[in-house]
């Protein structure tokens, strides 16, 4: 038997394995589905819903928007092969979705399971950070500094919930922050996330090119030990990105080992662009501090450190401006639009 048997290997990178922290306990979980809307629950099946639309693949599965016939209510159905995903992920995600109530993170309405599949229902967004961050500057333009104050507010106070419920994220990125033409922001996918134990994680889950410096390289004794504040890393990863219009280590075309290193060992990333106020520049490169005890924390109020003081804070204007901006971007055939950022 290998001495590598008992441990995981990502990259060249020796990954000790620490048993996941317990979950709450509560019923067994329950594959039918259980429509929400509002206050009220109906059992419903896969055929009370409408014709679904264009698909959108992503990593755990496929998603579709599609209507419930009787409520009338427009929704994203996202489904995964039990072929090919294994069924704790789907669990997980259900589980942690289900006791989730905040404006800034995504509505699960419930799920079902037939024909070899598990389908899970959310509430319908216009589009995902990274798809409209990136078809803005292929045309040449930039996120307005407001708009990515709405983002980063919106992000920090979804994330704050989710640590008052004892929950880390784990897979922050553009991809898992979802819009709407309101100028709504939500953090979405659960499928990776984790309950904490004391406020501690010590699985290793995630994107490559999100991950935090203290994720990547174990401390002492080989263990991977974290807290919420790797999610911080990651925010400011995204805010990064979608400032400057591409990601920080350029991880297109790298293996994960070089990638990996590449956290571990180089200055962390800092912004500095006239483009933006020295506010947005500061506020993303002190998340961006590889010193866990030196990046920003979240507080009750629902801010962190930084962010209430800086210029494009979130207002009801920002707001309205931003609802503004994103009707303008998307248009008011949302459909069309994305088929046409997805050609």
């Amino acid at each position: 038997m290998s001495a590598l048997d008992d441990r995981a290997q990502l990259g060249g990178f020796i990954i000790h394995p620490v048993p996941e922290p317990e979950e709450p306990e509560e019923e067994s979980f329950d594959t039918t589905f259980d429509f929400r809307d509002g206050r009220i629950y109906t059992h419903v099946v896969v055929k009370d819903f409408g014709d679904m639309g264009p698909p959108r693949i992503g990593r755990f599965g496929v998603v579709q928007s599609s209507t419930h016939m009787e409520s009338g209510k427009r929704v994203a159905i996202k489904t995964v092969s039990l072929f090919n995903a294994k069924t704790k992920t789907i669990k997980k995600e259900a589980d942690i979705s289900r006791r989730l109530n905040h404006r800034n993170v995504i509505t699960f309405y419930g799920m079902t399971a037939e024909n070899f599949c598990c389908y899970l229902c959310f509430e319908l967004m216009d589009v995902d950070l990274s798809t409209l961050y990136t078809h803005i500057y292929k045309n040449e333009s930039r996120l307005p500094e407001n708009m990515i104050g709405v983002i980063a507010s919106s992000m920090v106070n979804g994330l704050m919930y989710l640590k008052e419920q004892k929950i880390i994220h784990r897979d922050v990125k553009p991809s898992n922050v979802l819009l709407n033409r309101l100028g709504n922001v939500k953090i979405c996918d659960f499928g990776v996330s984790g309950y904490l134990s004391r406020s501690v994680a010590k699985t290793y889950c995630g994107t490559s090119a999100y991950l935090a410096p203290e994720i990547v390289a174990p401390q002492k004794g080989g263990k991977t030990t974290y807290t919420v504040q790797a999610d911080i890393w990651s925010l400011g990863i995204t805010l990064y990105e979608i400032s400057k219009g591409k990601h920080p280590y350029d991880p297109i075309g790298k293996s994960t080992f070089v990638l990996l290193s590449e956290i571990q060992a180089k200055e962390a990333p800092i912004l500095n662009d006239s483009y933006y106020s020295e506010n947005l520049s500061e506020f993303i490169n002190k998340c961006l501090n590889k010193d866990v005890d030196h990046r920003p924390f979240y507080r009750r109020k629902g801010s962190i450190p930084g962010l209430v003081e800086l210029s494009f804070y979130i207002e009801y204007r920002d707001r309205v401006e931003n609802s503004i901006y994103m009707t303008n971007v998307i248009g008011e055939d949302v459909e069309n639009y994305l088929s046409q950022i997805s050609n």
